[in-house]
């Protein structure tokens, strides 16, 4: 007895069940990802935001515990930290700095 006849159309044919397995693959791979850059960026973040609390206490004497009291709190501070990173960019001598890490190993390749 043929059963191919009984079942049904996506099923008779094996490469539209792998086309959607990939589609599906896909998908979850895309949100692992996603979840993946944000939990990163949280944890870069985080750490800033830490990194400021600690350069409170530093200044200001204040324990750095009583800056912040969740993780948004801390992710709020790394701001400072942001600008601070952003207004200094502009004051780095970059050609101080290629030539002081460059021109050494560029000797030790020359000779």
């Amino acid at each position: 007895m043929d059963q191919s006849n009984h079942l049904p159309s996506s099923a008779a044919n094996p490469d539209d069940l792998t086309e959607t397995a990939n589609v599906g693959e896909t998908a979850s791979s895309g949100v692992t990802w996603g979840i993946t850059i944000i939990s990163l960026m949280t944890l870069i973040l985080t750490s800033l935001g830490y990194g400021v609390s600690l350069g409170v206490e530093t200044v200001f004497g204040l324990p750095h515990e009583s800056v912040y009291t969740s993780v948004l709190d801390l992710i709020g501070l790394s701001v400072y930290a942001l600008i601070t990173l952003i207004l200094r960019l502009g004051e780095i001598t970059w050609q101080t700095l290629f030539e002081q890490n460059w021109l050494p190993w560029e000797a030790l390749i020359n000779s």
